[in-house]
């Protein structure tokens, strides 16, 4: 069964974006997409896409900078996914130099 999800467009100062680079464990394709998972019980999709962003990056979501998403749904029914867009502080640990 699939369950909503959340991906964070991360963009630093210079608008380059974060996308994290893995290997599918099913067929081993590579793959890259922005950081992002599952949205728990009881979470909203803005707070399932902070806790992603610290889980999979590290990055500290207090980092995210735009906290106000105009037309964000409080929830998200499955197979959908929200997609949240964050502008990262300039001295947060990825935006602070180059890649």
């Amino acid at each position: 069964m699939h369950r909503p999800a959340a991906r964070v467009v991360c963009l630093d100062a210079v608008d380059r974006v974060l996308l994290l680079h893995w290997r599918d464990p099913f067929d081993g394709s590579s793959l890259w997409e922005p950081p992002g998972g599952g949205i728990d019980a009881g979470e909203t999709p803005l707070q399932a896409a902070r806790r992603e962003l610290a889980e999979e990056t590290g990055l500290d979501p207090a980092s995210v900078r735009d906290r106000s998403i105009p037309g964000l749904p409080d929830r998200v029914e499955p197979p959908h996914l929200a997609a949240v867009v964050a502008t990262l502080a300039p001295d947060s640990a990825w935006g602070a130099g180059p890649c």
